[in-house]
């Protein structure tokens, strides 16, 4: 759905394509608000879901209980780390393969995955 982009909305989603990382809402909140001092959280939740709605971000919840958003990708995975927490895109072509054999071997078409993998940096 395209819907009309007010200033707030523009700032939040800048905050997030500009981000060199995956944001919770409290870093979006704390960085719009640089942006746009009179902003509140309520419009950061607000906007937060209709960007989701519209595909403009994503949003990945965690076992950490805490909810990270990024720029739209598309379906893709996640490698976290569980000494400092960085989280990395998994976009190893063998994950593909395997969502074909399971398809394949259960005879379904798997409409979405979920996966996070949890490790240490080396």
């Amino acid at each position: 759905m395209n819907r009309n982009f007010s200033k707030q909305r523009e700032t939040i989603l800048k905050v997030i394509k500009d981000a060199e990382k995956h944001l919770t809402t409290d870093d979006i909140f704390a960085a719009a608000k640089k942006q746009s001092p009179s902003i509140g959280i309520a419009t950061i939740y607000r906007n937060l879901q209709l960007l989701e709605e519209d595909k403009q971000i994503q949003k990945t919840q965690l076992d950490n209980g805490k909810t990270y958003y990024e720029p739209y990708i598309g379906p893709h995975h996640h490698l976290v780390c569980t000494k400092c927490g960085k989280i990395t895109h998994v976009t190893e072509p063998d994950f593909k393969l395997c969502v074909t054999c399971i398809e394949n071997k259960n005879q379904v078409k798997i409409n979405k995955i979920s996966t996070t993998i949890y490790g240490e940096c080396c």
